[in-house]
């Protein structure tokens, strides 16, 4: 069974204590950071059910933001619940474009090789572009969420260390919050 298959059960997990402290969190540290700029391309990596999306899109109605999952039911689900993005279902390694912002809750458990990560995120940036990456640190959380995605998805998970080609923003709730800046 994989929880992606569910997308409302999905949603669910992630309204319960400590997922929905460790969210609401992160997404508040986000929006803090990207409130100030300007971006005319947005692009959300691992959307999810769309929960933040709608977010980025009430912060930057004037925006074009695309949204991508691996998740066909995922990208259904959301898009029936956020309207004014343009939903995918697409591969983070197979993307191509140039975008202004960059925002990646939540993939990089799943990245093996957190150096190719960056360096994909990084070639997805215009020269003045800025992505804010979530890298989940040795914790509590990490370690539940390994057990949980080899039980459920049997898929493996990674703990990362934020790399130095990176600014580590803030450390919350266990997890890192990078800015990643293109590269001239």
């Amino acid at each position: 069974m994989r929880i992606y298959a569910y997308p409302r059960l999905y949603e669910l997990g992630f309204h319960l204590p400590p997922l929905v402290v460790w969210r609401l969190t992160v997404e508040r540290r986000i929006l803090q950071k990207i409130k100030p700029l300007q971006p005319r391309r947005i692009l959300e990596v691992a959307c999810g059910a769309g929960h933040f999306t709608r977010k980025l899109r009430d912060s930057f109605p004037g925006a074009e933001i695309v949204a991508i999952d691996i998740s066909e039911k995922m990208i259904r689900y959301a898009s029936n619940r956020v309207t004014g993005v343009k939903f995918k279902v697409a591969d983070f390694w197979t993307l191509e474009g140039k975008y202004d912002l960059i925002v990646v809750i939540g993939l990089f458990p799943y990245v093996k090789d957190m150096k190719k990560g960056i360096e994909k995120i990084t070639s997805l940036l215009c020269t003045h572009g800025k992505a804010y990456v979530t890298v989940a640190g040795p914790n509590l959380y990490t370690y539940l969420h390994r057990i949980w995605s080899r039980l459920v998805n049997r898929t493996p998970t990674y703990t990362h260390k934020p790399c130095r080609r990176v600014e580590v923003i803030e450390p919350t709730t266990g997890t890192y919050l990078m800015e990643i800046r293109a590269v001239p």
